[in-house]
């Protein structure tokens, strides 16, 4: 499950069902719930942008 931020005011996702899902900043999108291919235009765009995850304790350890 990947997360990414909206950078812009505002961006407009297609989602599974191919409804227009209109969302806006400071939001945070989890892109499992939208077409890749919209979340791949909106990043190509500019307006949203990966978070990264964080490594856990125990994984930071190793």
């Amino acid at each position: 499950m990947a997360k990414h931020k909206i950078t812009n005011g505002a961006v407009v996702l297609a989602s599974a069902s191919s409804s227009r899902v209109y969302l806006y900043a400071p939001a945070i999108v989890e892109s499992d719930d939208y077409t890749q291919d919209s979340v791949k235009h909106a990043v190509s765009a500019g307006l949203l942008e990966p978070i990264e995850a964080k490594a856990s304790n125990a994984t930071a350890k190793k």
